[in-house]
């Protein structure tokens, strides 16, 4: 039932410190619904994060983080400026997508680009990939906003199940 579902969900989700972690990607996805998000920003998120979340399970260097509003995979056997592959926002209520960005450095972040290239063409995509720079850190980071799924979902989904199988391939 409903209530059961609560209870469970609040005993997969624990406190550290000021941040509430969830126990695994069902927790996670049980939240998203919870708070509700678009159904198929959830089915993009679980596309994406699924598979990562297997390889953490199998392989201990590779830890995924499952936050209240953000998430993060990383390797622990990595110096720790260059652990976090990926940072992903969770989905939002109207968007099928969620944002997630990834620093220069990371082996994901010229897969990001490549994969972007291979999928989406020559297509302008400047409204919903950006290149900054991080303030406090001088790092360069690719973003891609949420905004990138409701252009074409189809294209959406291949270059989030592309970096997952790269990502499970590192």
């Amino acid at each position: 039932t409903g209530v059961d579902d609560d209870a469970a969900g609040k005993q997969a989700a624990m406190k550290v410190g000021n941040r509430t972690l969830f126990a695994g990607i069902d927790a996670k996805l049980a939240q998203l619904k919870e708070i509700g998000c678009n159904p198929d920003g959830i089915k993009a998120f679980e596309t994406l994060m699924r598979p990562l979340y297997e390889k953490s399970l199998n392989e201990p260097k590779f830890r995924l983080n499952f936050a209240k509003t953000g998430n993060t995979f990383s390797d622990s056997s990595l110096p720790r400026s260059e652990q976090q592959f990926l940072y992903v926002v969770n989905p939002s209520k109207k968007s099928s997508g969620f944002r997630f960005s990834s620093k220069e450095g990371s082996p994901l972040y010229n897969e990001i680009i490549n994969d972007i290239k291979l999928i989406y063409g020559d297509q302008d995509l400047g409204e919903y990939v950006y290149h900054k720079v991080h303030k406090r850190r001088n790092l360069k980071v690719i973003d891609l906003h949420q905004g990138l799924a409701d252009l074409d979902f189809e294209k959406y989904i291949k270059l989030l199940e592309f970096l997952a199988d790269k990502i499970c391939k590192f």
